[in-house]
C-alpha cells in the first residue's frame, strides 16, 4: 500500500483486537449494522485506528462478535457508502477518510 510516496507496512487489525475496541451495541440506537458502522467510524475519526488499516473480513468479524455475516457486510457497506472504507477484491477492506469535497460541513 502506498501513502504519500512512502511504502507503508500492511497494517491490519484482527477481529479480536477490533472487538475489544468497539462500543457495545446498546450504546447506539437503530439497526445493529448501523451501530457497528458507527462504532468503527468512531475508532477512525477519533484516531484509535488510522487510515490504511485493513479490517478483518466480514466473516471473521461476524464470528468474533457473534453476529450474522449479513450484519457485518451491511456495516462495511455503510462505511463504504460514507467514504470511510475502501474495498479491494482479494486484498481486503481498508479504512480511509472521504475526499474533502464529499464531506458536508461549513465552508
Amino acid at each position: 500500500m502506498r501513502q504519500t510516496g512512502l511504502m507503508v507496512a500492511d497494517l491490519r487489525i484482527g477481529p479480536r483486537a477490533i472487538a475489544a475496541l468497539l462500543a457495545e451495541p446498546t450504546e447506539h440506537a437503530g439497526p445493529r449494522y448501523r451501530a457497528l458502522s458507527a462504532s468503527i467510524a468512531s475508532l477512525l475519526l477519533d484516531g484509535r485506528l488510522v487510515t490504511g488499516v485493513r479490517l478483518p473480513s466480514e466473516r471473521e468479524l461476524a464470528v468474533e462478535l457473534g453476529i450474522s455475516r449479513t450484519t457485518a457486510t451491511a456495516a462495511y457497506d455503510d462505511l463504504a457508502a460514507r467514504g470511510l472504507l475502501r474495498r479491494r477484491r482479494g486484498s481486503g477492506s481498508f479504512l480511509t477518510l472521504p475526499v474533502a469535497s464529499q464531506v458536508a460541513g461549513p465552508g
